[in-house]
């Protein structure tokens, strides 16, 4: 890894969570400090980002961080692109599959990277 990016960037298919990102193929950085994960880092429109949106929202709720509000709120905070991520989201190597570097992220939703 260079000094310029502390992280490589990979395409890979989610796999086994049991959150709805199964399946999709999603941007992971891979990077110094934790180099055995993948750590989300952008995804696409439509199928992706539903999947991401749903992932955060019932990982949050799991996680007791989601506010009485609901879904709907949740879900109109995210389309607004005011929703702020409480965190970095890894995944554990076993998690991803049909893992492959890339240079730049194929996706235009964010502007992470």
């Amino acid at each position: 890894m260079s000094k310029e990016k502390p992280y490589e960037l990979y395409l890979a298919t989610v796999q086994n969570t049991g959150w709805p990102i199964d399946g999709h193929r999603l941007v992971f950085g891979k990077w110094d400090y934790s180099p055995e994960t993948y750590s989300l880092m952008d995804w696409g429109t439509g199928k992706e980002d539903e999947a991401v949106m749903m992932t955060f929202f019932q990982t949050e709720v799991e996680a007791g961080f989601e506010d009485a509000d609901g879904l709907e709120a949740f879900k109109k905070t995210w389309e607004a692109g005011e929703y702020e991520w409480p965190g970095a989201f890894h995944l554990d190597a076993d998690k991803v599959r049909d893992v492959e570097k890339i240079e730049k992220s194929p996706f235009v939703f964010k502007d992470v990277i």
